[in-house]
């Protein structure tokens, strides 16, 4: 699963993004 796949995530928490990747 992830973050940058889904644009209602990037859009709803830029930073839950980038802890996605991590």
């Amino acid at each position: 699963e992830s973050a940058f796949d889904n644009p209602t995530y990037e859009t709803g928490s830029l930073s839950f993004a980038g802890d996605e990747r991590i």
